[in-house]
């Protein structure tokens, strides 16, 4: 019964996250899309940079040969990852396994890694109300040295963990999106729905959750 229910949550949960971003792109004007497409772009160019390796040739951790025979998806519930133990068992389901099909995940790890680059982006920029082009091109470099560093690179290099984190990056990225949004209560719900999501994968995504959304609260109040 868990197993269907972990995998019924993985799959809400995903559909609810394109609707929020097919949401927030419709109610996004012509200059504004061209502007998030330009971050997308150069966020996409420098994720190549740093991790276009892991797409070149498949790269093997120290838990991959074992991962490659069992991925072992209650082992993540057992640690308090339930959205990594619905992934796996959905894609245990569908015959995936997440060590073969590194590369086609990382590639999409490297999509939504973009895509929660270009919401913070957006969320900190409506917040600070940046004007000058220097401005903005610093807030797009101190948000990429979030994702583009030592540490995170070294979480990487156990490239089958693209599957999960993928997933993760886009729903951390929607949750700062909706908390600095506006101030009415539904956004909040839906930070919480995509945060909770978000730390079921990796719980020190509520560390970044935080650091950004205090920021952002602080820039639209310092005023006040």
């Amino acid at each position: 019964m868990i197993d269907k229910t972990l995998m019924v949550y993985v799959i809400l949960v995903s559909v609810c996250a394109l609707g929020y971003i097919i949401y927030w792109l419709y109610n996004s004007n012509a200059e504004k899309k061209k502007e998030l497409l330009k971050i997308f772009s150069i966020t996409i160019i420098m994720l190549l940079m740093g991790y276009g390796c892991m797409l070149i040739s498949k790269h093997y951790s120290v838990d991959s040969f074992n991962v490659k025979i069992d991925m072992s998806p209650f082992w993540h519930l057992q640690l308090g990852r339930y959205w990594n133990c619905g992934v796996i068992l959905l894609a245990i389901r569908c015959g995936i396994n997440m060590v073969e099909s590194q590369q086609l995940w990382f590639a999409i790890w490297i999509v939504c890694t973009a895509v929660m680059v270009v919401m913070i982006y957006d969320s900190i920029n409506n917040c600070a109300i940046l004007v000058t082009e220097k401005k903005k091109w610093l807030l797009l470099f101190v948000i990429g040295i979030a994702v583009l560093n030592i540490y995170t690179m070294e979480l990487m290099l156990f490239s089958e963990m693209a599957m999960v984190l993928a997933g993760a990056n886009l729903f951390l990225g929607i949750s700062i999106h909706s908390s600095l949004l506006n101030e009415q209560k539904m956004h909040w719900v839906v930070a919480i729905f995509f945060l909770t999501a978000a730390i079921g994968s990796y719980q020190s995504y509520i560390g970044v959750y935080e650091a950004y959304v205090l920021i952002g609260l602080y820039l639209k109040n310092r005023e006040s």
